[in-house]
């Protein structure tokens, strides 16, 4: 079912965060995988994107639900970058 794919591609993301934050408080530079996490949420959130915008609109609530895991990462990882002095990867879906 692609509904439960997608879901488990945003569980990934986040748990990858989450992973990203334990090494992180171990001392690990996570600056290169923090960009890397920032662009694959918005790799994912584009994907879902279109998925919606191409979805009857009963299915919409759902991805936007799904959806949510990389808005959450990307909004994380862009605070993460930017405290640490880095550039994040610019957002195109920031209005």
């Amino acid at each position: 079912n692609g509904v439960v794919a997608a879901k488990k591609s945003g569980m990934y993301l986040e748990n990858s965060y989450n992973y990203m934050i334990e090494a992180k408080e171990q001392g690990v530079d996570v600056k290169e995988f923090a960009n890397t996490l920032a662009m694959a949420s918005l790799k994912h959130w584009q994907v879902l994107e279109s998925l919606r915008i191409s979805s009857p609109e009963d299915a919409q609530p759902i991805i936007n639900q799904i959806n949510d895991y990389a808005r959450l990462v990307n909004e994380k990882t862009t605070q993460l970058l930017n405290e640490s002095g880095q550039t994040p990867p610019p957002n195109p879906f920031n209005n």
